[in-house]
């Protein structure tokens, strides 16, 4: 397996990337929001002041096992990335999601931020949602975390590492 940085303008990789977001995402939640192919590459390609998104695909030979959707605020709040990890169903619990929060928090490093914060959609219950290797803990409430990945400990929401 090897984490790749997805190319918005390369259309064949990037609809591979959207389509397995919306199809996990679809399957995954009970009020699934889908952005649009169209909208999502002008997200992603456009030249926008406040915000740039970027993708992250775990593929294995042609098999696209899972991505991580990458936001950052570039006026406000320009410690945080915001990070989605969406892992097909039938790659889950095989270290793909780790992989993808890996490169996520070394990507953010390299672009100055300090924080992660995700949104965890996930048909497990809250106890297997992060696996051991990632440090997180779930407390019993919906997951949100914003980890330092600058060596601090320092947590919030209801999730510590």
């Amino acid at each position: 397996m090897q984490i790749i940085r997805v190319d918005a303008n390369d259309l064949d990789q990037f609809t591979r990337f959207h389509e397995l977001v919306t199809t996990v995402r679809s399957r995954d939640s009970a009020f699934p929001t889908v952005m649009g192919l169209d909208e999502a590459r002008v997200l992603f390609t456009g030249d926008h002041p406040d915000m740039r998104r970027s993708g992250l695909a775990a593929v294995d030979g042609g098999t696209w096992l899972g991505v991580a959707w990458l936001n950052e605020e570039l006026l406000e709040n320009t410690d945080i990335l915001e990070v989605e990890i969406v892992v097909e169903h039938e790659h889950r619990r095989r270290g793909v999601g780790t992989a993808l929060l890996r490169a996520a928090e070394d990507y953010a490093r390299a672009g100055g931020r300090t924080s992660l914060l995700a949104e965890v959609n996930t048909p497990y219950d809250e106890n297997t949602i992060w696996s051991a290797g990632t440090a997180f803990a779930a407390s019993g409430r919906p997951v949100r975390r914003s980890p330092s990945i600058t060596g601090s400990s320092a947590s919030t929401g209801s999730c510590t590492r």
